[in-house]
C-alpha cells in the first residue's frame, strides 16, 4: 500500500457492497486524483491508521462519525477532519470543513440561460415504483406485495402511472414542465453503489478519466470564474463537478464560515490573510478565494435571512434545496448546483402502507421540489432545470424482506425551464423474464443522451459534447426544447 500525503480537505468515502465478500471498505482520495480503496480487514487497518485509536469495527466508527451504517448510499463523507478530531485540533486548524477545498457571485451564462440543478438519488432509486408500469401484466405478479394498486397511482399515460406519494410533482405535469426518462441508466455491468456513482459522475466509460461530466462542461464553456458559478449544496464536492475550474461545497449558507474556538471570525481572517495573502503563486490565490467565497456567502445569508422551511421535506435533501432557494432568493443565478438525495436504496419495507422506504423518500422528495419552485418565486423559476438521476434502478422481483435488490434501468426525472413535459420517454423493455436483464429492467436508454441535450440546450455548450463525454456519441431524445 503507498502512504500517501493527504490534505486536510481529502475525503474518507465509506462503501459497502451486496454482491461479494466486500463487506467492509473505505476509499481515501489522494492529492494526485486517485483513490487507493481498502476493503475487509484492510479497511479496518486504515481506518485505524487515521484515528487516535484502533478500530475494531468499521461500521460503529462510521457510525460515530456521522455516517450511517448498513448499506451506503455512496459519497456521505467522512472527511479527515472528522476522522483525526484529535489531531487537527492540536494542529490549530482554523478553517471549517466547508470552506478548505480550492474555490472557484453569479455566471454570466447563467444570467442568460438559468440555473441547472443535478440531483442525485443515491442508492439505487427503484424505477418502477416512481414510475410505474401499470400496463405491463407482470408488473403484479412480479412483485405481489410491493407493486402500486390502481389507487396508489396517477395515471399519466396508458402504460405509466406516477407513484401517488409524489402527487405535489403533478402540477408541473399539467403544465408541461414535467418529464420522464423511463428505462435510462449507465449500462456497465457492476451493480456497486460506489462503482456505478463515479461511472455516472465521471460521465465516462471507465472510471479512469479522474473528472466529472459537469467539471468538463465548466472547463470547456468559457473562463468565467465567479465565486458561485457552480457549487454543491452539501458537505463534500460532487464528483461530478471535478476538474480544474474549482466549486465550493457547502452544508448551508450559515456554515460556509471561518472558524475557530477562540477567535471571531473576523480576526481569523486577518489571521488567514495576513499568514498566506501575500504568500505569492497558487497559496495566496487560493486564500484569497476562500475569503471572498466566506464573505460572499455572508453577504447572502444575511440578505435573505432564515430558510423557508414551510412546505419542504423534513430530510437532509430538504434543508439543501431550502439552502439553494436561499441562493436563488438573493439574486445570485448560478450555473450548476449539485444536490444529493439519499434514502434510496430499498432492500426491505417497500410497501405503500407501512409508511417506509419508498413511499416515505419519494414523498419527502416531491414535497421539496414542489416547496423549491414555491419558493423561488415565478422570475426564478422560470428559468432554473432539475434533473435527478440514480446510480441504477431495482430488481423486477421483489425480494423476501419486501423490498429489491440492485439492478440496472431506473428513471430519470427532469422539471422546469426547458423541458418539453407531459410526456414518458424512451422504451419500455418490458418485465417478462425474457426482457429483463438479471432479473432487473433493462436499460433502453443511455444516461448520457439526456444528459447531452441538458448540455447542449440549457448549458450551451454543444460545441464540446465529445470532451464532455468522452468516447460517446450521444442520441436525441426530445427532452429537453431547443435553446
Amino acid at each position: 500500500m503507498t502512504d500517501h500525503t493527504y490534505l486536510l480537505d481529502d475525503d474518507i468515502l465509506p462503501i459497502h457492497h451486496h454482491e461479494d465478500d466486500r463487506k467492509d471498505a473505505i476509499a481515501v482520495p489522494a492529492p494526485d486524483g486517485g483513490l487507493t480503496v481498502h476493503t475487509g480487514r484492510t479497511a479496518k487497518d486504515e481506518a485505524s491508521r487515521h484515528a487516535s485509536a484502533p478500530v475494531a469495527d468499521l461500521t460503529t466508527a462510521l457510525e460515530d462519525a456521522g455516517i450511517a451504517g448498513g448499506c451506503s448510499e455512496g459519497r456521505r463523507a467522512l472527511s479527515r477532519r472528522t476522522a483525526l478530531r484529535g489531531a487537527l485540533a492540536a494542529t490549530g486548524a482554523m478553517l471549517a470543513p466547508s470552506v478548505l477545498p480550492r474555490y472557484a457571485l453569479s455566471s454570466a451564462h447563467a444570467a442568460t440561460q438559468g440555473t441547472v440543478i443535478v440531483v442525485f438519488m443515491r442508492g439505487g432509486a427503484d424505477g418502477l415504483s416512481i414510475l410505474a408500469p401499470m400496463g405491463d401484466p407482470w408488473y403484479g405478479r412480479r412483485r405481489p406485495g410491493v407493486a402500486l394498486s390502481s389507487s396508489q397511482v396517477r395515471p399519466l399515460t396508458s402504460m405509466f402511472g406516477l407513484n401517488a406519494a409524489a402527487e405535489p410533482l403533478l402540477r408541473f405535469w399539467d403544465r408541461g414542465e414535467l418529464a420522464f426518462v423511463h428505462a435510462t441508466g449507465n449500462t456497465a455491468p457492476t451493480r456497486s453503489h460506489f462503482e456505478k456513482q463515479m461511472l455516472c459522475e465521471t460521465g465516462a466509460a471507465t472510471a479512469s478519466v479522474r473528472s466529472g461530466w459537469l467539471g468538463r462542461h465548466l472547463t470547456t464553456a468559457g473562463t468565467d470564474d465567479s465565486t458561485f458559478r457552480a457549487f454543491t449544496m452539501g458537505g463534500a464536492s460532487a464528483y461530478a463537478l471535478s476538474s480544474n475550474v474549482p466549486t465550493p461545497a457547502m452544508a448551508s449558507l450559515g456554515s460556509f464560515t471561518l472558524a475557530s474556538a477562540d477567535a471571531a471570525a473576523a480576526q481569523v481572517t486577518d489571521d488567514v490573510r495576513a499568514m498566506w495573502g501575500a504568500a505569492g503563486g497558487p497559496a495566496e490565490s487560493a486564500v484569497n478565494r476562500t475569503l471572498e467565497a466566506a464573505r460572499q456567502a455572508t453577504r447572502m445569508a444575511a440578505g435573505t435571512g432564515p430558510a423557508v422551511t414551510a412546505g419542504y421535506g423534513t430530510s437532509a435533501f430538504g434543508a439543501a434545496m431550502g439552502e439553494v432557494g436561499r441562493v436563488l432568493r438573493s439574486g445570485v443565478v448560478p450555473e450548476v448546483v449539485c444536490v444529493d438525495s439519499y434514502g434510496w436504496d430499498t432492500h426491505v419495507s417497500m410497501r405503500q402502507g407501512d409508511g417506509r422506504v419508498i413511499p416515505y423518500v419519494l414523498k419527502d422528495f416531491a414535497a421539496t421540489l414542489d416547496a423549491f419552485a414555491t419558493d423561488i418565486g415565478l422570475q426564478a423559476w422560470a428559468r432554473t432545470t432539475v434533473v435527478a438521476l440514480t446510480e441504477f434502478g431495482r430488481t423486477a422481483d421483489e425480494n423476501a424482506a419486501g423490498g429489491t435488490d440492485h439492478g440496472f434501468g431506473s428513471t430519470m426525472i427532469a422539471l422546469g425551464a426547458g423541458v418539453r413535459g407531459g410526456r414518458v420517454l424512451g422504451a419500455h423493455p418490458g418485465l417478462a423474464s425474457s426482457q429483463l436483464d438479471g432479473g432487473a429492467l433493462a436499460i433502453a436508454t443511455d444516461y448520457r443522451d439526456p444528459l447531452a441535450e441538458l448540455v447542449t440546450q440549457r448549458l450551451g455548450n454543444a460545441a464540446h459534447l465529445s470532451t464532455v463525454f468522452p468516447g460517446y456519441t450521444p442520441k436525441p431524445v426530445g427532452l429537453f426544447a431547443a435553446a
